[in-house]
């Protein structure tokens, strides 16, 4: 791990106790939709167990969760695995924008270490004891928007219209509330997510444990800004909710591109009778997610939070990849780098601090992507010539296929980016294939294939097979993203002589989708 990074890291954290990366393990329980429980709502993959395999209790009392809480004290902890959505923008130095801050306002502080005998009565008092001080709900993906970023996993709607998928099976119900009640009194914080929380029935259920067992605790809700009736105002009067805005533009055009399914007047109203409601008393931001479409607006959003006592946090969009920033060219991301850079921010009071801080975050993240794009351009210098000579002779359709062949391997720098950006892409790649066959030209057909789109493409097989066969991916996941994108027919045109590689390949992809419809079934 870079310790300059992890000593500039700890030094803007607001908690006592930085030996750990993250105190999420040791504090938090995350409840996700299919059972799997854990550390966080971004950590999947490393899980605690599964509901209701094991009960509460037994989850918060695992093996796994200890470990993963012994992980986090060492000091060489890398940010992988099911951690992964906290390394991007903690190596971009874009500290705002992780997840793991949101637990160090629980972690306890540590004693004075004076010798090995305190250092171990220190460990020691860092255990949360029998309770969590925080749990995360996502229990269920109801949803009534369509949003352009989202997907199926979380949207109802968009799981049953854009993906034509089953629903999600929801494992919790009241007995799982009954549970919960040994540790409700215990909590100082419970966040929930969607979908759209305020829909979910059961979340209902929970708040009302809540308000019988721990009135006044903190509940940290994240909504869209389409639900606003009695319920919600009981919610967020008896439980100190501190409500999260999930608003990424004030555009009315913005707007209705990206929250598909929204009455945007409606919202409108809405956010504004949230903003009299809580503002002044500090319980409510806005989670704006930052995207090619609404780049430009976010300067506005940042002077819209900042004069009605809103603090404002930016998501680091990675997926679908067109969403995501990351996917501009390097001219484009410098540009946009520019207008912030000249953004100037007030300073005046304590709200106005942190959004500038917020903010600052997302510059950072901004400048690391271009300098990222830059770097990985000058390793991938045979697809740049390429390029340039597509470009020369005017061949459009050429240089845009091999321009989004560049771009794919200058984003894909996580494993899991790589696959799902891999199945975006792979219908070019049968265009292409199909292009070059088209102009009549065998022998430049064949030396383009072979040099570099083919070797490309047979290392991409490689490379994909390998992450199918090791990465923690859900099976529908898997399957939605890899097999619902059709490479077969890109594998069956570009790779017709690999025989051995195309078979372990299908065979690989028809495992998994035997195993996603065996979990639906």
């Amino acid at each position: 791990m870079n310790t300059s990074r992890r000593a500039a890291y700890d030094a803007q954290r607001h908690c006592a106790d930085t030996r750990a990366l993250c105190h999420a393990p040791a504090l938090n329980m995350y409840f996700g939709m299919t059972g799997t429980v854990g550390a966080c709502c971004y950590n999947r993959s490393e899980a605690y167990g599964q509901y209701p395999q094991s009960s509460v209790r037994e989850l918060w009392d695992s093996a796994h969760r200890k470990a993963l809480e012994a992980a986090m004290l060492t000091p060489e902890t890398p940010l992988a695995g099911g951690c992964r959505l906290c390394a991007l923008p903690y190596e971009a130095g874009n500290f705002q924008g992780m997840v793991a801050r949101a637990f160090d306002s629980l972690a306890p502080a540590p004693a004075a270490p004076v010798g090995w005998l305190q250092r171990a009565k220190d460990r020691l008092s860092r255990a949360p004891g029998p309770y969590p001080r925080q749990m995360d709900f996502e229990l269920s993906n109801t949803c009534n928007l369509e949003c352009s970023m989202c997907n199926g996993w979380f949207s109802s709607l968009i799981r049953e219209k854009r993906e034509k998928l089953p629903p999600i099976p929801c494992p919790y119900d009241s007995a799982f509330v009954t549970q919960l009640r040994e540790f409700i009194p215990h909590l100082k914080r419970a966040r929930f997510y969607g979908g759209e929380p305020f829909l979910i029935p059961i979340y209902h259920e929970i708040w009302d444990a809540m308000i019988e067992l721990n009135e006044g605790m903190e509940v940290v809700i994240t909504t869209n800004g389409t639900v606003l009736n009695e319920r919600v105002k009981r919610v967020l009067d008896r439980l100190n909710g501190l409500l999260v805005m999930s608003i990424d533009s004030r555009v009315k055009s913005t707007y209705e591109k990206i929250r598909v399914g929204a009455n945007y007047a409606q919202v409108m109203r809405n956010v504004d009778a949230f903003v009299e409601r809580l503002a002044g008393q500090g319980r409510l931001s806005m989670a704006v997610c930052p995207m090619p479409v609404n780049a430009d607006e976010i300067p506005d959003l940042l002077d819209w939070c900042n004069g009605h006592g809103v603090r404002i946090h930016f998501n680091v969009v990675s997926q679908p990849a067109g969403a995501s920033l990351r996917s501009l060219s390097i001219e484009a991301l410098r540009a946009l780098s520019q207008r912030y850079d000249a953004v100037d921010c007030p300073q005046g009071s304590a709200l106005e601090r942190d959004n500038a801080q917020a903010f600052e975050g997302l510059r950072l993240q901004l400048r690391h992507w271009a300098e990222s794009a830059v770097q990985a351009h000058a390793k991938f210098s045979p697809l740049v010539g390429l390029l340039g000579q597509a470009e020369a002779r005017g061949e459009r359709l050429l240089a845009e296929v091999v321009r989004r062949e560049l771009d794919l391997r200058v984003r894909a720098h996580a494993p899991a980016d790589a696959l799902l950006a891999c199945g975006e892409e792979m219908p070019r790649l049968d265009f292409l294939f199909s292009y070059l066959r088209a102009s009549g030209e065998a022998y430049l057909a064949e030396q383009r294939l072979a040099e570099p789109e083919a070797l490309a493409v047979r290392r991409r097989l490689a490379e994909v097979e390998a992450l199918i066969r090791s990465l923690p991916l859900d099976p529908e996941l898997l399957v939605r993203n890899v097999v619902l994108s059709s490479p077969c027919l890109t594998v069956q045109a570009v790779l017709r002589h690999d025989d051995a590689s195309l078979a372990r390949m299908m065979g690989t992809l028809a495992g998994h989708s035997a195993a996603a419809t065996a979990a639906t079934a």
